[in-house]
């Protein structure tokens, strides 16, 4: 098993934040998501940018965690894999993962049943 970077972490977890909105649901396949969202916010935040656009476009998908969908990505086959407490553990702190701070669409409090 592979250990990620701090960014590559950091930008996988952008990436199951923006793509798993509803943590009812699995993750995999999750919502597509774009590519300049995840490295913008994560540049603000003090990301260095080659690093993060490496991350997205050969680290994580070499490692099946995302994929290209056309002209945005999704979260890759791998997430689909990951173990159960791993979900739960996720599933427990969605709400802290780092997005982006417009991120409009994350699910309110009011919009769940």
């Amino acid at each position: 098993m592979r250990r990620l970077s701090p960014t590559q972490s950091l930008t996988f977890a952008m990436c199951l934040a923006v793509a798993w909105r509803d943590v009812r649901l699995p993750p995999y396949p999750g919502e597509p998501f774009d590519r300049a969202e995840i490295i913008d916010a994560l540049v603000d935040i003090g990301a260095d940018s080659k690093s993060v656009k490496d991350a997205l476009d050969t680290e994580l998908p070499l490692l099946l965690l995302v994929h290209r969908d056309g002209a945005r990505l999704r979260l890759g086959a791998a997430v689909a894999a990951l173990p159960d407490t791993f979900t739960e553990a996720v599933r427990r702190m969605h709400d802290r993962l780092p997005r982006p701070p417009e991120d409009s669409r994350q699910p309110t409090e009011e919009s769940e049943p």
